[in-house]
């Protein structure tokens, strides 16, 4: 079983540094991979959980500027190795995107024609 950071006792949990993220990680297979958005209404925090490296390196950018709102609140360990990590944020910072950001050459030139209506005569 990992373990698991505990809260403060004021309720609080500890905030770690970047730098605490260390590898050797413990090996998980990728099936068992995963991330955990968790988006109470009551609160105005937005906790995410990962134990997938992909994901850590997203969570870590966005962690790691001056004056960013994110905070690792939790490593988990398994074997003496890290294997999970815990992340805060205000929910705001938390968004699902509905269109793909890969752009369409009709987005690249809003006002270029179709070219089948430019060849038609």
């Amino acid at each position: 079983m990992p373990r698991i950071a505990k809260p403060k006792q004021n309720g609080e949990k500890k905030t770690y540094s970047l730098n605490e993220i260390k590898p050797p990680f413990y090996p998980c297979p990728i099936y068992e991979q995963e991330t955990i958005i968790q988006i109470s209404r009551d609160s105005e925090e937005a906790h995410i959980y990962t134990n997938d490296l992909t994901m850590l390196t997203r969570l870590k950018r966005a962690a790691k500027y001056a004056g960013s709102q994110w905070r690792l609140t939790e490593i988990q360990y398994m074997g003496g190795r890290q294997c999970g990590w815990g992340f805060e944020c205000p929910k705001r910072l938390v968004s699902f995107r509905t269109k793909s950001l890969a752009k369409s050459s009709e987005e690249d030139n809003p006002e270029a024609e179709p070219l089948a209506e430019e060849t038609e005569e």
